[in-house]
């Protein structure tokens, strides 16, 4: 089941335009104030992609309301469906596990520390809209399952409720 979720989710994904804003940030020096660029590559990337009919997923943090709603403005203005996947992990010993012995996928990628995420912790401001909240230590197959069935339209019961923004294609901003 793990297997076939996980193909049936990298070909939903394979036919989107994947915009990671950590991946724009790699390789260039830490101590450069590039933040905000990213994001801003990222939205243009996104924006550019809906105009020419692709499908967007976009994987950021979105700590607060300005870059979320850059999101909805991108959605609104290509006439797309926006979807938030919000990715939560609620056992704060797993969290602080799962932070602490990861490694970097992408090259000069230097990931937070612990003390890092609790301090961004304190800097997030809730979510006052409507996403899907993925609890990360429920199966990998059971959340794949979920996110489709959100991101295809027909789950539109979630959490939080449901954003109905419907017009083309999903625009997916997700949280880790």
């Amino acid at each position: 089941m793990l297997k076939r979720s996980r193909v049936d989710f990298d070909a939903q994904c394979s036919a989107s335009t994947h915009s990671r804003v950590q991946c724009l940030r790699a390789g260039i020096a830490r101590d450069q104030p590039i933040g905000l660029a990213a994001y801003v590559a990222a939205e243009a990337v996104a924006e550019t992609s809906l105009r020419v009919g692709a499908d967007v997923i976009v994987d950021a943090v979105n700590a607060v309301e300005p870059a979320r709603r850059s999101w909805i403005n991108i959605a609104t203005r290509t006439g797309s469906t926006w979807r938030v996947v919000e990715v939560i992990c609620p056992d704060q010993r797993e969290h602080q596990r799962r932070v602490t012995e990861r490694t970097a996928d992408l090259e000069d990628h230097q990931l937070p520390t612990w003390p890092d995420v609790l301090k961004r912790v304190h800097e997030y401001e809730m979510w006052t809209r409507s996403r899907l909240i993925v609890d990360s230590t429920v199966p990998l197959e059971v959340s794949l399952q979920t996110i489709l069935t959100y991101l295809d339209g027909a789950g539109t019961e979630t959490r939080a409720g449901s954003e109905k923004a419907s017009r083309r294609r999903p625009l997916d901003a997700r949280n880790r």
